[in-house]
């Protein structure tokens, strides 16, 4: 046998391998696995150093940006990533490159598919829907669907391997770069944590308990009620920010995140030391109750 045909057989083996163990994990997922409703934030907000899917996506963005560009069925940054990850000889590359563009295809031509899940481990880190993700956050998608699985998944690339098994300097930074943009699109688009409130105080402590993305002085000018909380007109601080851990789960069917319900309950505690009954606190469970915080004071 060749040795060209020896490396085929060898990545038909791995292929059927992994196929068996998404098999067993699917099997798991459908009797532990909860599904919810979250927004793109939820997924790709920093939570510290970048994670090796969030990375992933950053570089699909790239790939689909160039492909809306110049609808050239070409896509370097994953064909750089599979090479680096696979080797030169990975037979799977043309497949690959007409799936992504099928993908966008139908993106372009209908959005996404409520019914298309994307799933992610018990740390509610993306695990499978790095394409879809990307094409999410291009489109602006609102509501992403997620099927939020009790394993623990291990990520072992990160930029460090990367970095090791000579990913191109060039394209690494670009990758890099890209994920940083996505981060300030998220914090414009309101698509993160959020806090309104009417103490300053308040707002300073907020910064000493996260990861703080912006803030911004609003003034609310007509009574409206937020998230079932009764607003009065006034001047008022919205920021934004995340978590180093969000600590996520699912409480009557909805995405929540435990550290943030804490952190809220923290200020709503100190508020009696500040302005008493007066103070006024809203932050929702998670990214996509954020947004709509956001988009009732900024518009």
């Amino acid at each position: 046998m060749s040795n060209k045909r020896m490396i085929y057989m060898r990545q038909r083996v791995r292929r059927l391998l992994t196929r068996c163990h998404y098999a067993v994990n699917r099997l798991y997922d459908a009797f532990t696995a909860s599904k919810v409703d979250c927004s793109v934030g939820d997924i790709l907000l920093k939570r510290g150093e970048i994670y090796h899917n969030q990375f992933l996506v950053a570089s699909k963005v790239l790939d689909a940006e160039r492909y809306m560009r110049t609808k050239e069925q070409h896509f370097p940054y994953q064909a750089a990533i599979t090479k680096v990850i696979y080797g030169d000889s990975y037979y799977g590359t043309e497949q690959l490159n007409q799936a992504f563009a099928d993908l966008i295809k139908s993106y372009l031509a209908s959005g996404y598919k409520e019914d298309s899940y994307f799933e992610t481990d018990k740390e509610f880190r993306l695990a499978n829907g790095n394409h879809r993700c990307a094409l999410n956050y291009l489109m602006d998608t609102r509501v992403t669907r997620v099927l939020f699985s009790r394993r623990r998944i291990r990520f072992d690339k990160g930029i460090d391997w990367y970095v090791s098994h000579k990913l191109d300097a060039g394209l690494l930074n670009k990758i890099l770069d890209k994920y940083g943009e996505i981060q300030e699109q998220l914090v414009a688009r309101g698509d993160c944590f959020c806090l309104l409130t009417n103490s300053e105080e308040l707002a300073d402590l907020l910064s000493t308990m996260t990861i703080m993305l912006s803030r911004k002085s609003v003034e609310i000018h007509e009574a409206s009620n937020i998230l079932g909380k009764d607003i009065s007109p006034g001047k008022y601080i919205l920021s934004m920010y995340s978590h180093w851990q969000p600590e996520y789960g699912v409480k009557k069917g909805k995405l929540v995140s435990i550290r943030n319900r804490e952190i809220e309950q923290a200020l709503i505690s100190r508020a009696s030391v500040y302005k008493s009954d007066k103070s006024v606190v809203i932050t929702g469970d998670n990214c996509l109750e954020g947004r709509l915080i956001y988009e009732s004071v900024i518009g």
